[in-house]
């Protein structure tokens, strides 16, 4: 009964994990100074500011769909890969 056990840890795991965090890093910081950058720099109500922030999010929730559907059916490398 020797069981080897496949280590979590690798390389392509923390590049990947690291990855993930810093793109869930820049999405956390856009969304919580949209509604402050729209109030100052557009002098609109604070409502307003929450509405656009509320838009980016349902956007963006909308993109991952369609973006979730072409991958799976034109594939990754020919989805998300430049040309």
């Amino acid at each position: 009964m020797n069981q080897t056990r496949a280590k979590l840890w690798t390389k392509d795991f923390i590049i990947v994990s690291s990855a993930n965090f810093f793109l869930y890093l820049v999405f956390y910081l856009l969304l919580v100074t949209m509604a402050v950058y729209a109030v100052e720099q557009f002098n609109v109500p604070e409502s307003q500011g929450g509405l656009v922030t509320g838009i980016f999010i349902v956007g963006t929730l909308i993109g991952r769909l369609f973006i979730g559907r072409m991958i799976t059916t034109i594939g990754y490398k020919r989805c998300c890969t430049p040309v």
